[in-house]
């Protein structure tokens, strides 16, 4: 699937939890995780989430990933937030992957 494909499909991107690896997946239409999200430890300071993305999105040093999160809402959000503002900004500067 494109880039612009996965920007212009967001909506039907879904949140599912994953009981063996305790993880929650974004999963696309065709069911291939996108990004996740994992608890961390009850001891960690910097966040009681950790997420990573999946798809190649032209991530780099700058984009801190993976990141740390306090809340898993906020965490849901920011993540989707984050992958349609990124694959919006390779659609229309025509970054090479």
């Amino acid at each position: 699937m494109s880039k612009e494909d996965y920007r212009d499909k967001s909506s039907t991107w879904k949140w599912v939890y994953d009981e063996s690896y305790k993880v929650w997946d974004l999963k696309d239409e065709a069911e291939k995780r996108i990004a996740y999200l994992q608890q961390r430890p009850s001891y960690c300071d910097r966040g009681h989430w950790i997420g990573n993305i999946e798809i190649a999105c032209n991530l780099e040093g700058a984009d801190s990933w993976p990141n740390y999160y306090m809340s898993i809402e906020r965490a849901k959000e920011e993540i989707v937030d984050f992958l349609r503002w990124r694959l919006y900004k390779i659609s229309h500067h025509k970054v090479t992957l």
